[in-house]
């Protein structure tokens, strides 16, 4: 009996030194983070092997943001300065680059954690400071979110994303999704305190980039840029034209109005329609070809009609181009839009590949887009009439 007892005691303790140990080997010491390679994160900024490694493909692509930062610094255009504070199970590591003039550009926050053999595994704060945050799966996607998320944009999204994908034939690849404030929070997200760069950038997202997506504002809805995302995993040859109008043909708007949604298609379409109507009111001529070439800012912002349901950015040349791509939808299918999206880069690409689809050139460009957008108004105005009826 003793010697049983004994035999536990003696094991117990054992145990006890054991995870003592493996604790000390993992936390974080200020000699520890003072052995951080300085020396190495150029090479880590550019994707170099070495000492210093990313932890996950999210902070793989976001550290080549530090780039252009490393190579102003290594050609003494910028000042660098590095800081490291233990923390519990890492060193809190710092970067901060400072113009000629001692004006900040940049302040990131990673963190660092020793491994063996002198390696060093480098990572976002985003799960650290997401850790209290809610998820909910639909789908293929996990949202990530704060306080509430909006179940039925999630779910449209959701089936939207799923369907764009097999659309290219691609697999629906899962994603994280984080429902964020405005860009700024995104940055804090991961880490970066301040960006000269982007301190007046309020209104944009981030993703798809490594399976990952920060809302545009806090829209869970992020179908414009899943097109971009699957059409470049199969057209060697973009047009960008036409995938930015298969963009808002599928997707959405990708900015965000007043109701803090992106507008789809149809509601696009409507302002469009009373847009059109308006300024036919007032004597204005209606120039398709002019409207497209010139892509003047605000263009909505004309209307007062339905001027709340449009984000101030959104794109007329765009929204041009989505009523091309759904006539060659509707007329040569899906294999004639996916050819359309891969005519080549440019402008002249784009015009020529809707002339040999649609027929469509410079010279009746005008003539044909009157005549598309009078048959989506009568197509409107049956399904209402149709709706009312019944």
């Amino acid at each position: 009996m003793r010697n049983s007892l004994l035999l536990a005691t003696l094991s117990a303790l054992s145990i006890n030194l054991l995870l003592s140990t493996e604790t000390q080997a993992h936390a974080s010491t200020p000699s520890t983070c003072k052995a951080f390679p300085h020396d190495s994160i150029t090479r880590w900024a550019t994707g170099e092997e070495g000492v210093i490694q990313p932890a996950n493909p999210l902070s793989q692509k976001l550290s080549r943001w530090l780039v252009d930062y490393e190579e102003a610094f290594s050609q003494q255009k910028l000042k660098r300065n590095v800081a490291l504070k233990a923390e519990s199970t890492h060193c809190r590591l710092t970067l901060s680059y400072y113009d000629q003039n001692e004006q900040l550009s940049l302040r990131w926050q990673w963190t660092a954690k020793a491994g063996a053999d002198g390696q060093w595994l480098i990572d976002l704060p985003l799960q650290a400071n997401t850790n209290t945050w809610k998820t909910q799966r639909i789908g293929a996607v996990t949202y990530h979110f704060e306080n509430s998320l909006n179940t039925t944009r999630a779910q449209r999204f959701a089936t939207k994303y799923a369907n764009i994908a097999e659309t290219f034939q691609q697999e629906v690849e899962a994603i994280d999704f984080y429902i964020v404030d405005d860009y700024q929070h995104f940055l804090s997200l991961v880490g970066i305190d301040f960006s000269a760069k982007y301190q007046n950038n309020r209104r944009d997202g981030y993703g798809i980039v490594a399976n990952t997506i920060f809302s545009v504002m806090q829209d869970p809805d992020f179908s414009h840029d899943t097109v971009h995302y699957y059409a470049a995993k199969v057209h060697s040859q973009r047009n960008w034209p036409a995938e930015e109008g298969v963009a808002y043909l599928w997707g959405n708007a990708y900015y965000t109005n007043k109701q803090a949604y992106a507008a789809d298609y149809p509601e696009m379409m409507q302002a469009l329609l009373e847009l059109v109507e308006d300024k036919k009111q007032q004597g204005e001529p209606i120039d398709w070809l002019r409207w497209w070439q010139d892509n003047p800012k605000a263009f909505f912002a004309e209307t007062t009609t339905n001027a709340p349901n449009m984000a101030p950015e959104t794109s007329i040349r765009a929204l041009i181009s989505a009523m091309l791509c759904e006539q060659v939808w509707q007329q040569h299918g899906i294999k004639g839009l996916k050819q359309l999206m891969n005519a080549g880069r440019g402008e002249a690409a784009f015009f020529a590949a809707i002339e040999s689809t649609l027929g469509i050139s410079s010279k009746n460009f005008n003539q044909r887009l009157d005549s598309i957008i009078n048959q989506y108004r009568s197509a409107l105005e049956s399904a209402i009439t149709n709706k009312t009826l019944h």
